[in-house]
């Protein structure tokens, strides 16, 4: 994804999360990209959290 955003010419300010890769934070200024494996999203429930 960071290859992808630096391709188009945009700049990724800073990344966190990339030691354990479970969840990582891409931080692009006005976007800010959460990736995280199945079991982490499975964990914190993000759908119901916005489901309110």
């Amino acid at each position: 994804m960071i290859e992808k955003v630096k391709e188009n010419n945009k700049v990724v300010i800073g990344v966190e999360g990339m030691e354990t890769g479970e969840w990582v934070l891409v931080d692009c200024g006005d976007i800010i990209c959460h990736v995280m494996t199945p079991s982490i999203r499975e964990y914190y429930n993000l759908e119901e959290l916005w489901d309110s």
